[in-house]
């Protein structure tokens, strides 16, 4: 009986711990792809006025961001400036595991905190036919 009870208390506490899956694994940034950009061109990104950092994954660049809201930001390529918006989109994988394994808990903190959020993509340059 009492390695039963140990057993429920633990899975209990695993799926307590794993609430919220998003805030959890991913955290309050999301990455919006740098459209365009191939890895080792210049770019930079700025948020009002401050210059975000950039990160590089295999032949693509992107940019982290508050997953919270949208934001509008200015990009310097080649030469040129652009304004340029990026938008929340529900990462459906998330509410899935919030589901799953937090319940009810897990959806609240993570549609509270907006951690469950995605960026869209950042149209630095327009692909060309073909690409």
């Amino acid at each position: 009986m009492k390695k039963c009870f140990a057993i429920v208390l633990f899975a209990a506490v695993m799926s307590m711990s794993l609430s919220s899956c998003a805030t959890v694994f991913k955290g309050s940034l999301s990455a919006a792809r740098l459209v365009g950009v191939k890895k080792g061109e210049q770019v930079e990104v700025l948020k009002d006025g401050a210059t975000m950092p950039i990160e590089t994954r295999g032949e693509e660049q992107f940019v982290k961001l508050p997953a919270q809201s949208s934001h509008i930001v200015v990009v310097k390529y080649k030469g040129q400036e652009k304004k340029l918006q990026t938008n929340q989109v529900l990462g459906g994988g998330w509410l899935i595991l919030d589901i799953l394994l937090g319940g009810l808990i897990g959806v609240i903190v993570d549609a509270a905190t907006g951690n469950w959020n995605e960026l869209s993509d950042l149209f630095v340059e327009s692909p060309t036919p073909g690409q």
